[in-house]
């Protein structure tokens, strides 16, 4: 019995003392900059929601770029130059909905005044895939408040120890830093073998054809709607001082065709109507469509698959917003949406 409470007692030592080291650790080295700036390493860029918070608590900005993999290949520098905004921070969440793209937003909101957002408008986020952050596994609910009782979470976590470790072998780069902000997240230098012509554009629409018609609950038009409704139009009802930017992202002719055959072409351009119809009013909204631009979604060699476009694309979309061209209007919303229509129905993927 004595060597039992002997081995206890060392092995709850060993436990508290790997405990402790934990925390120490993930306190001193802070990977994820909740409570400083990365002064003594160069920060690792993976893991967007693990990071934004971070950066909303400690680097200047007040403007904001948001939404999904479909925005992460811009650059701030050029955001700043093309459209004219001051200090541009990017906080996009790879395959993210709403709820965490409006959280994300409120968050830096308690941190900086906000004056312009660049938003894009990616269907997937308006989807009955959209899901609340509090019941979203991979999103850290805990990094996104100011509350110190969590802390544990982040502290404790294991995930966060091995990035601490990881972190520690990057030496500080000042300028690495500054190039890593401007072109946080970007992803077209990972990928830039898959822009092959067109070849894996097509390999990934025949390969999704099957599991895209399962689809067509989730993006009934009352779904998207009900999602802008109870998300997005809040935001630009109590921020009347923020500029919007919003586009619709060039996805390929090929993901357009996907939604024509699932059965939700329909719901998504009256969608899109409906959109234009509670923002027009509003003077602090722009509201950019590129989806009836041919020679860019017909053109497969900009692709990578069926909806991420190269990064040239993001710096030809800025050069239009700075021009206000394909700016959505009263006069033109109709024209817009017959060439969309037109272009997806007489689009034909054998003759490309």
């Amino acid at each position: 019995m004595n060597k039992f409470k002997q081995f206890s007692k060392y092995y709850i030592s060993i436990l508290g003392l790997i405990v402790f080291i934990i925390i120490v650790v993930n306190y001193i080295v802070d990977p994820y900059q909740q409570y400083r700036k990365a002064s003594f390493y160069t920060f690792l860029v993976k893991g967007e929601r693990y990071i934004n918070p971070g950066l909303i608590k400690h680097y200047e900005y007040d403007s904001l770029l948001v939404g999904t993999s479909m925005v992460a290949n811009f650059k701030s520098s050029d955001i700043e130059k093309k459209l004219g905004f001051n200090k541009v921070l990017k906080v996009p969440t790879f395959g993210g909905n709403l709820c965490e793209q409006m959280d994300t937003i409120e968050f830096a909101q308690k941190y900086k005044k906000i004056n312009n957002i660049l938003f894009g408008l990616d269907l997937y986020s308006f989807s009955g895939f959209n899901i609340p952050t509090e019941i979203k596994e991979d999103f850290p609910n805990f990094l996104y408040d100011d509350s110190i009782l969590n802390d544990s979470r982040y502290l404790l976590n294991t995930r966060v120890f091995s990035r601490s470790l990881k972190s520690i072998t990057k030496r500080y780069d000042a300028n690495k830093v500054s190039q890593q902000l401007d072109n946080l997240y970007e992803w077209q230098s990972e990928y830039n073998n898959m822009f092959d012509g067109g070849n894996n554009a097509k390999a990934n629409y025949l390969s999704q054809i099957n599991r895209y018609k399962s689809f067509k609950y989730y993006y009934r038009f009352e779904v998207l709607k009900s999602n802008f409704n109870k998300y997005l139009l809040p935001l630009i009802k109590k921020n009347k001082d923020i500029k919007f930017y919003f586009f619709y992202p060039p996805y390929s002719i090929l993901y357009y065709k996907l939604m024509q055959k699932s059965g939700y072409l329909n719901e998504y351009i009256k969608f899109k109507s409906y959109v234009f119809s509670v923002t027009k009013s509003y003077k602090n909204v722009k509201l950019y469509d590129f989806q009836s631009e041919e020679k860019v979604t017909c053109n497969l060699g900009n692709y990578k698959d069926v909806t991420h476009y190269h990064q040239k694309i993001n710096l030809w979309m800025l050069d239009k917003m700075a021009n206000d061209d394909y700016l959505v209007s009263k006069d033109n919303i109709d024209k817009i949406t017959n060439e969309f229509y037109k272009q997806v129905q007489t689009y034909s993927i054998l003759a490309n």
